[in-house]
Parts: C-alpha cells; sequence; structure tokens
C-alpha cells in the first residue's frame, strides 16, 4: 500500500489540540483543523489533518511538549485505519 499524502490526527483533550495547534503555527506547520470523524473515538471533537511528511516532526513536538496523541488514521475504502507509519 502506498504511504498517504494526509492523515488524521486525534489529541486526547480539545486543550491539548488547541496548545498543538498554536505550536504549530509558531513553527509554520501546516495543518488544517477538522471535526473529528464520527467513526474514530476521543474525547477530543476536533481532528488535525496533516501532511504525512510532518508525522514524525509532530510526534516528536508533542513528546517533548508532553501532548497525549489519541491515534493517528487514514482514509481506506471509505473506513478509518490506524497509521502506523
Amino acid at each position: 500500500m502506498n504511504r498517504p499524502e494526509h492523515v488524521v490526527l486525534l489529541m486526547q483533550s480539545v486543550h491539548q489540540h488547541m496548545v498543538l495547534e498554536e505550536i504549530l503555527d509558531r513553527l509554520k506547520i501546516r495543518y488544517r483543523t477538522v471535526v473529528k470523524p464520527r467513526q474514530l473515538g476521543s474525547d477530543c471533537g476536533m481532528a488535525m489533518r496533516i501532511d504525512t511528511a510532518d508525522l514524525d516532526r509532530i510526534r516528536q513536538i508533542c513528546e517533548h511538549e508532553k501532548l497525549l496523541v489519541f491515534g493517528v488514521f487514514f482514509l481506506v475504502d471509505n473506513r478509518w485505519e490506524p497509521y502506523l507509519g
């Protein structure tokens, strides 16, 4: 399977999502806030669409800032699958 161009990142909470948005804005890392897909669970009602190429850097930022990532997903055949890349 090919690597998807974009993935959806879910944070543990809205607060953590907003903290990450602020950091990504400051670092000029592109993202797009979207409504969390219904099929995905999380206490956060928002999700972040990011370029897959930025995922490792964003994971490092989350670890450094102690932000909890609920999961990373991509759309395949109209269903959301965990992205393990």
